[in-house]
């Protein structure tokens, strides 16, 4: 989609108040339109994307199109709490568990835990966190509404296609780190679909990178491995 990111991916455009596009964008991350090529063409308002419709058509590179029935029933939204009431499933993503908490914050007492794939039904949202049972909360980041298991990608090693900032937290925030394109990194961990936690072999740091950061090849580790010479050549090491 253009300045909305390099590599290609699925975005919603879910409403139009006459002067800004609403954007859903899942991989929206710190810092992502404060670029020189990105700056001053969309506005972030917490998980929402604005783009004038002048701007989307310029920059965007739009291609197909799909349009979605809303499933959610009863929407209510209070303005004064921001909170909005709703009814529709959704799928638990994560690689080992996710928390269930008694309020929306990761402040109240956990409760139980839910495991990839589970199906849930969502109540109620207040800004990044899900109800889906009484007094029971989910951060809403690791919710797909989509029943598709991703492949893990855990183990496989990974280049950068850019210059590319990593960070100390699984939430992309805290201590950051700069590496250059093509460095070679292995993925520890998929935390979510849009985070992976990260091993770079050539410093020995472990951090957390937004994986639309990748190339798409998957390098091949050759560490430990044994090869033959084509040629009788001889190098000697002084």
């Amino acid at each position: 989609m253009g300045y909305l990111q390099r590599g290609g991916h699925f975005i919603m455009l879910y409403d139009y108040d006459g002067t800004y596009i609403k954007v859903y964008d899942p991989y929206l991350y710190s810092g992502k339109f404060n670029t020189s090529t990105r700056r001053g063409k969309a506005i972030v308002d917490g998980n929402t994307v604005l783009v004038t419709k002048d701007n989307f058509r310029n920059y965007a590179n739009y291609g197909t199109f799909f349009a979605f029935k809303n499933d959610r029933e009863d929407i209510k939204e209070n303005a004064t709490t921001n909170v909005t009431t709703a009814t529709y499933a959704r799928y638990v993503r994560v690689n080992t568990s996710l928390n269930v908490r008694s309020g929306p914050g990761t402040n109240y007492n956990y409760i139980r835990s839910l495991y990839n794939n589970e199906q849930v039904t969502v109540c109620e949202e207040k800004e990044n966190w899900s109800r889906v049972g009484t007094n029971e909360w989910v951060c809403s980041d690791y919710l797909s509404d989509s029943n598709i298991i991703l492949k893990s990608t855990a183990g496989e090693y990974r280049k950068l296609k850019n210059t590319t900032t990593l960070y100390s937290n699984s939430n992309l925030t805290g201590t950051t780190y700069t590496y250059l394109k093509n460095t070679r990194v292995k993925i520890l961990k998929n935390i979510s679909a849009t985070v992976d936690y990260i091993y770079i072999p050539a410093t020995g740091r472990y951090a957390y990178i937004n994986t639309e950061t990748y190339t798409n090849t998957v390098v091949t580790n050759t560490t430990n491995q044994y090869r033959y010479f084509k040629s009788n050549t001889i190098f000697v090491i002084k």
